[in-house]
């Protein structure tokens, strides 16, 4: 996570599972041999980085971190999209 401050891009990009929820606005990190997830968000924008913001650390297992990740940011599973 250190990492992150320096290269807030780090991460792989999310997208819209039709399952877990829409967190293309979020990115991932693995550690952990990729058994956990950091999903963080880069504020204001990718364009203009100036912070990230971690929304959960967590399992990857079941798809826990990303269905934590997406009732933390608020939103429906399935259902609501970020803001662009």
């Amino acid at each position: 996570m250190a990492s992150l401050k320096d290269k807030p891009l780090l991460g792989q990009p999310l997208g819209d599972h039709p399952d877990v929820g829409d967190l293309s606005d979020c990115r991932k990190i693995y550690f952990d041999k990729a058994r956990r997830r950091v999903i963080y968000r880069v504020v204001p924008d990718e364009t203009d980085p100036k912070a990230v913001e971690i929304i959960v650390v967590g399992r990857r297992a079941d798809f826990r971190v990303y269905y934590d990740a997406v009732r933390r940011l608020g939103r429906t599973p399935g259902v609501d999209a970020p803001q662009k």
